[in-house]
């Protein structure tokens, strides 16, 4: 059988089961050839993620003899959504708390796996079968490029996992020129085989706008009659391209650079680079020379400058690349005239002296004429879907958003990129071009089904769309007038007598704190600290016995175990701590992602390291470069490994952070000559035999890692690290330095809050212990001043800046004169005393407000403010004089007073208050 015989089976036994669901099923119910396989690569170890765990419980229920069925995988789904699966299999806890923190949806956990053939591919095409079929096609391919003597030329061929890795019942290819910055901005010779055969011809790639090229594919029963065809397409397809500047089709890239020079005068050389037309990197040996080889002709350059301490940063020049002498110095730039210096409230990971932008929100931020572009296409989309006007493509979003990708190519202006300034502009455009002269837009439109376009975007659908989105963005706009950030103290506590709305408040307060808005009311309020409560929110109260074992780390039991034994457990404050620190590391990790080509496979090495980690087993041997056997000896807690030579007694520690380093300056074991001159050189003293040693089995690690990756990327469950462990955020956190995480803003990560009510009742010094100084502004991690402690456990400790810490505390158990030193000095009190008086909708709200105030001057005149009654007592819908004095007054003035009846009975009738019998009532008001 050749090739195209071979391709052609698989592709008509693929066609049959995506067409036919009761096929499919019997198929994986009778076939089991793949299921060790499918557990292997999807079984849940360290993190929960949706498609994979429903692969492998759908796996584990055919392995256990059970028939799986459309309402079997069904069920299996609203286990997961319920993020309870123990009927069917019993989660590790790292995984089971991954999928307890699994974010909300309303589509739910599978919104694009509804089609049982995406979610059962692995189980009918393997690893071996798709690695069979790419070679099937290289072959195919290559027969193409030397019957037609084909130069300079990429290929790009997709197997039946498909484009996107859903599973496909057909493959494609397209070949086209090299100097082309991808396929999609050429013409390209093109075939695709299905189970009807092979079907070809010249394609023009989807991002060609100029022009519209008809083409029809012929169709070929016999691969040697398609092979002779394309003999006849070459001259055609060589012609189209040479029409093409390449050049200018390579997306443009965005860089900011700094022109601080601070060995010459002046040291802005910002004037002298603008005057001249150029840029000129200062510094002549280190790690931006590679950056500045990699900029193009055409690519967009901005001089900045950083106010570290503000979190600011100023454009002071906009221009254009224009010529690199690639030497890793010079560039010439042509700068827009007349620009005027404005300011941005973001400066994080931009310090560098080049660094390359990649977040859409950042280029339009510095690039566009009115700095807040913003594409709104996804939105549109959920938009239309929860509003339908039609059913075209049955309302699934993925197969919409493929939709206006494709066709709204053939538009003038990308109608979804657009901001509070420019949407009115848009509203107007789509109703000319599409409401307004329907019939010219739709000869005219370059797709074969304009009118579907003109049903979606039309019909006045978008516009309406459009205005609501930006009417919201307008009165969220409005809150926000006071100020663009909501700025408070990081420790604060609110003092007050009971009854002053202290709790009331700090509600308040961590909603503006979550949300950065200085106007928010309490209704919206209460929905925001409910919504976070338990995750970027913590409520606790301290009390007499609260220890340093329940706020920072202790011992636990282990209920789980017949032998009394113990786990060392992280207390509430160490957990608010890790998780808030965990955001800077997103952002670090984000921007360290967005620095690499294109072309680059972007790994986070610390998670790699983690995973090099689990992949090592104790005693295992690796054979030194002189032939010498050492093994693993232990894993610490710290993430770090011991080695041991196989008959030697002693250990040799190799750090995870060190090898990353080491790692960052030799990416390829061969590089390393001298084997103690180069690592000592790059890490400074070690013991350089095992670290080599750690290098090569880490780097050959990395390479099988990588390929797992490409392989088995799911493009709806990219790495989340939301949704990640707890014990996992420790892991990563552990290979990363304070000084890589400083280079985050505080301005470009979320805020916690953790809330501690009853702050005064506890032993301070008892629950935070030597980390009191930690908490200080200055000493967290983006103070000025970072300092760290070291844990019972030997683990680092540092307080991060985006995590606020409120307390309250009741004047009438202790006075803020008898509070801890300690505390006093590091939060900045608040004090909340009772009102008489609260207008709202011209009413007062608080009830018989003449007599509070006639009750708290007494209680003043005789004891103090600290002793006061709050007035949230005397308010309420259900309020009742009679029952507030009763219930309430009554017993606080005994405990203040020491159950002294008559000095009660006399500042009660100060207010006009009778009291008789026992327990004291309330008989009369005067």
């Amino acid at each position: 059988m050749n090739t195209l015989e071979i391709i052609k089976q698989k592709a008509s036994f693929l066609n049959n089961l995506s067409n036919n669901e009761d096929a499919l099923f019997e198929y994986i119910n009778n076939n089991h050839e793949n299921l060790d396989e499918v557990i292997h690569q999807y079984k849940p170890e360290r993190g929960f993620k949706p498609v994979n765990t429903l692969r492998f419980l759908i796996a584990s229920e055919l392995k256990k003899g059970n028939r799986v069925t459309v309402e079997i995988v069904n069920s299996l789904k609203q286990a997961i959504e319920n993020r309870d699966v123990s009927s069917y299999y019993s989660l590790n806890d790292a995984v089971q708390q991954s999928l307890a923190n699994y974010k909300d949806s309303k589509k739910g956990m599978f919104p694009n796996w509804r089609d049982a053939f995406k979610v059962l591919f692995p189980f009918i095409h393997s690893i071996s079968d798709n690695k069979e079929v790419k070679t099937l096609l290289d072959q195919l391919v290559n027969q193409i490029v030397e019957t037609n003597n084909l130069q300079n030329i990429k290929k790009h061929p997709i197997s039946f996992q498909g484009s996107q890795n859903y599973g496909s019942d057909h493959i494609w290819v397209a070949i086209y020129p090299k100097a082309s910055p991808n396929v999609q901005s050429a013409y390209q010779i093109f075939f695709s085989i299905d189970h009807n055969g092979i079907k070809g011809g010249i394609h023009k790639g989807h991002k060609l706008e100029k022009g519209i090229y008809s083409y029809d594919d012929e169709v070929f029963n016999r691969w040697e009659a398609f092979l002779e065809n394309t003999k006849s397409w070459v001259d055609e397809w060589q012609l189209l391209n040479s029409r093409l500047d390449f050049s200018s089709l390579k997306q443009s890239k965005y860089y900011l650079v700094g022109a601080y020079w601070k060995d010459t005068s002046p040291k802005d050389q910002t004037d002298r680079f603008v005057r001249e037309g150029v840029w000129v990197n200062g510094y002549e040996e280190d790690k931006s020379l590679s950056v500045v080889n990699k900029v193009n002709i055409g690519d967009h350059i901005a001089i900045r400058s950083v106010d570290k301490r503000g979190n600011n940063m100023y454009i002071k020049a906009r221009g254009i690349v224009t010529s690199n002498l690639r030497d890793g110095r010079h560039l010439e730039v042509e700068w827009e005239k007349e620009f005027e210096v404005f300011k941005l409230n973001f400066s994080g990971g931009y310090w560098d002296t080049i660094r390359k932008l990649i977040k859409e929100s950042h280029i339009n931020a510095v690039w566009s004429n009115n700095k807040n572009m913003e594409n709104v296409k996804q939105e549109f989309i959920d938009w239309y879907i929860a509003n339908p006007r039609s059913s075209y493509f049955n309302n699934q979003p993925e197969k919409i958003d493929d939709y206006l990708t494709k066709s709204l190519e053939f538009f003038s202006k990308d109608i979804f990129l657009v901001s509070r300034a420019t949407y009115k502009e848009m509203v107007e455009f789509i109703e000319d071009t599409i409401n307004n002269n329907k019939a010219k837009f739709l000869k005219n439109h370059g797709a074969p089904d304009s009118g579907k376009l003109a049903a979606i975007v039309g019909k006045r659908n978008y516009q309406k769309f459009l205005l609501g989105y930006f009417e919201k963005k307008e009165e969220n706009a409005s809150k926000k007038e006071v100020g663009m950030e909501y700025k408070r103290a990081i420790n604060q506590i609110f003092y007050g007598p009971p009854g002053t709305g202290k709790t009331y408040s700090t509600i308040l307060e961590a909603a503006k704190i979550i949300e950065q808005e200085e106007v928010i009311y309490y209704d919206e309020s209460q929905k925001i600290f409910n919504e976070h409560l338990g995750g970027r929110i913590e409520f606790i109260t301290f009390h007499q016995n609260y220890s340093y074992e329940d706020f920072i780390q202790g011992l636990r039991p282990d209920i789980e175990q017949k032998e009394l034994s113990f786990n060392r457990a992280d207390g509430v404050f160490t957990k608010m701590v890790t998780n808030a620190l965990f955001e800077y590391y997103k952002v670090y990790q984000q921007n360290q992602k967005e620095t690499l080509d294109d072309t680059e496979v972007k790994i986070d090495l610390n998670d790699a390291y983690i995973e090099f980690l689990g992949s090592l087993k104790e005693g295992q041997e690796f054979e030194t470069k002189t032939g010498s056997k050492i093994k693993v000896d232990n894993f610490t807690d710290r993430q770090n490994i011991e080695f041991k030579p196989l008959n030697g007694v002693k250990s040799y520690l190799v750090s995870g952070n060190r090898l990353l380093k080491l790692y960052d300056v030799f990416k390829d074991i061969d590089e390393i000559k001298l084997v103690h001159e180069d690592i000592r050189g790059a890490i400074g003293g070690c013991n350089s035999t095992i670290y080599y040693v750690a290098l090569r089995e880490f780097i050959s690690f990395l390479k099988v890692y990588e390929d797992t990756l490409n392989e088995f990327v799911d493009i709806e469950e990219d790495y989340d690290d939301d949704n990640i462990t707890y014990r996992r955020k420790k892991e990563l956190l552990s290979n990363i330095s304070l000084d890589e995480l400083r280079t985050v803003s505080e301005n470009d990560v979320p805020k916690y809050v953790i809330i501690i009510d009853e702050i005064n009742r506890a032993n301070i010094s008892r629950v935070f212990g030597e980390l009191i100084t930690l908490i200080e502004k200055d000493k967290r991690s983006g103070g000025d001043i970072p300092l760290s402690a070291t844990l019972p456990s030997g683990e680092k400790f540092i307080v991060p800046s985006n995590l606020y810490i409120i307390g309250t505390m009741n004047t009438a158990d202790k006075s803020i004169a008898l509070l801890d030193i300690a505390l006093r000095r590091r939060f900045e009190f608040v004090p909340m005393y009772p009102k008489v008086e609260i207008i709202i909708d011209g009413n007062n709200i608080v009830n018989d407000a003449e007599i509070l105030q006639k009750l708290n001057n007494e209680i003043v005149s005789k004891k103090g403010h600290d002793f006061t009654i709050g007035h949230s007592y005397f308010m309420g819908k259900e309020y009742v004089l009679k029952n507030t004095v009763d219930n309430k007054v009554i017993p606080l003035l005994l405990e203040y007073f020491m159950n002294d009846f008559g000095e009660v009975e006399k500042i009660l009738k100060k207010a006009g208050l009778t009291v008789e019998g026992w327990p004291m009532k309330l008989v009369r008001n005067d």
